[in-house]
């Protein structure tokens, strides 16, 4: 028979979390109020939007304030997948753009 030896373990450093209570709320937060991407609504929107008939000016303000979140959140994507490009950085510019503006400037008011 043979004697069982002692075998040491390393030290592990104790665990320590990586955020605090605060910013684990933050997060939960930010969970909690996340939209995923619609890819259907964002061709819904631009179908309407390139149409032959132009919507009433109301439902242009409020196609042109959809259209403005359809395009930050493509934007945050593409950053968050290293995509940044002069392309992405130029439609980020969008968030200082007057929609309303923009939108009478689609093809049914020429």
């Amino acid at each position: 028979m043979t004697a069982l030896s002692t075998v040491q373990r390393p030290s592990v450093p104790q665990w320590t979390p990586p955020l605090s209570g605060e910013e684990l709320v933050h997060v939960l937060v930010k969970l909690q109020t996340w939209q995923a991407f619609d890819a259907d609504a964002l061709l819904d929107d631009v179908a309407t939007a390139l149409d032959d008939v132009p919507p009433s000016e109301e439902e242009a303000e409020e196609m042109a304030q959809r259209l403005r979140g359809h395009l930050m959140r493509l934007v945050n994507i593409a950053i968050a997948a290293g995509a940044e490009s002069q392309l992405v950085h130029r439609f980020s510019s969008f968030r200082t753009v007057d929609m309303g503006e923009l939108m009478r400037e689609l093809p049914w008011a020429a």
